[in-house]
């Protein structure tokens, strides 16, 4: 199935994040418009050779650190038939790169008209025999309001060209409410649209449990999030608002499963518009686009990566869900210094030439393993987590072995002891 190969690509990034290609022209390098509009008589045409040549250069910066990308159609139908040949070279020039490519075109509509939309961006068009492929996306949204009447023709090509769909169930915009809260038979629009999703999906479900039917949950609705990642099981999340929308990291914890995957955030213009904060220069866009997606990926990993631990240690006990963040025990200054100090004691300290290295690559060394002081429900242990996750709660164990995970970005053994106790062997 198509989400399948998404979660490959998720696992060899190690970045479960999309970025959101929507070329607003003011977002195009000042520098790039005086070289393409000049160029042709239609300023439209022009501008459809700028937005594409700085999409190029941002999918160059990005394509192996971040997994996919999510034109929105709006922002290349807007330069009319000249924008919309940008938008297909686009999806051509992200696939050869090896990235997976999500349409977001919120489209919707029965019967034939539903058809030719399915065709247009996932599926081929048979010309008195010879097949030819429009746009050829790997996913797109979709609008499930005019139900299964709507959905079916897309279900069709997602089985035959292991494609998939994303069905707007509950956005991330502040007036989403005034509809998708609403209750019928006492659930709210939103439920019963993702209870349609799994639905859809059944047929469709591919090694990881999860459906070629997703749904679009806002990252901006934490709560929500939570409860249909609860209630959805088999439904693969693409989450919106990140960042500029006002959702961080710890907002979208709710959209993944206890191994870590079952969603892609997206992040657009505080991406594609990072050069405009800072000190970078217009040309250094790309650069400037590819620190921010770096700096995503490593804040998600940070605040993620104790919750996903947290939920597989729940489950290594026989024990089903998040504890409340308030039933976490708090930590005293004491226990803080003392655990620093500890961590200082414990941990390897990188040579000069390791920190320079990393320093000039910008990458994170987060994906290091360091020994950390933690603590659980019952009292204070040490663990084997990755670098930077010192001080993370951990739910009651019932025993003291040793347990090697595996999360979006890879394999981490986590071992851990009553303090001061012996270390065993690594896994």
């Amino acid at each position: 199935m198509s989400f399948e190969r998404l979660i490959a690509k998720i696992k060899e990034t190690k970045n479960p994040t999309v970025v959101g290609l929507d070329p607003s022209f003011s977002y195009v390098p000042q520098y790039l418009r005086d070289a393409f509009l000049p160029e042709f008589p239609d300023p439209l045409e022009g501008a459809a050779y700028a937005v594409l040549e700085y999409n190029k250069g941002i999918i160059d910066a990005i394509c192996d650190i971040v997994p996919a990308i999510k034109p929105q159609a709006a922002y290349y139908e807007m330069y009319g038939w000249y924008g919309m040949k940008a938008f297909a070279e686009t999806i051509t020039y992200a696939q050869e790169k090896g990235m997976y490519v999500i349409i977001d075109g919120k489209r919707n509509d029965i019967g034939s008209t539903m058809e030719a939309y399915a065709a247009a961006h996932l599926g081929t068009v048979d010309l008195d025999g010879q097949i030819a492929t429009p746009f050829g996306g790997d996913a797109l949204t979709v609008n499930g309001y005019l139900g299964t009447d709507g959905i079916s023709p897309l279900l069709k090509v997602c089985k035959e060209q292991d494609k998939g769909i994303f069905v707007l169930v509950k956005t991330s915009n502040p007036s989403s409410g005034e509809l998708q809260d609403k209750k019928i038979n006492k659930r709210t629009v939103y439920e019963v649209m993702g209870k349609m999703c799994e639905t859809w999906g059944k047929e469709l479900r591919g090694e990881s449990g999860y459906s070629a039917v997703g749904a679009v949950v806002g990252a901006t609705y934490p709560e929500q999030l939570s409860e249909l990642r609860a209630k959805m099981p088999h439904t693969f999340f693409l989450v919106p608002g990140y960042g500029a929308q006002g959702g961080g990291a710890k907002d979208v914890a709710g959209a993944f499963d206890e191994n870590g995957l079952g969603a892609i955030v997206n992040s657009s213009r505080g991406i594609i518009c990072a050069y405009k904060k800072g000190d970078w220069a217009e040309n250094q866009y790309a650069e400037a686009a590819r620190a921010e997606a770096i700096r995503m990926r490593d804040d998600m990993m940070k605040r993620l990566l104790p919750l996903f631990l947290t939920l597989l240690l729940l489950s290594a006990c026989g024990k089903q869900g998040l504890p409340a963040e308030s039933s976490l025990p708090e930590s005293s200054a004491a226990e803080s210094s003392a655990a620093e100090s500890q961590a200082e004691e414990v941990s390897e300290e990188p040579s000069a030439e390791e920190s320079t290295a990393a320093e000039s690559s910008g990458e994170s060394s987060a994906q290091g393993t360091a020994l950390a002081p933690v603590r659980t429900l019952e009292g204070e242990y040490e663990a084997m987590v990755p670098a930077g996750m010192d001080d993370v709660v951990f739910p009651s164990l019932s025993h003291g072995d040793s347990v090697s995970i595996a999360v979006p970005w890879g394999n981490f053994p986590v071992l851990y002891r009553p303090k001061g106790g012996l270390m065993g062997a690594y896994p």
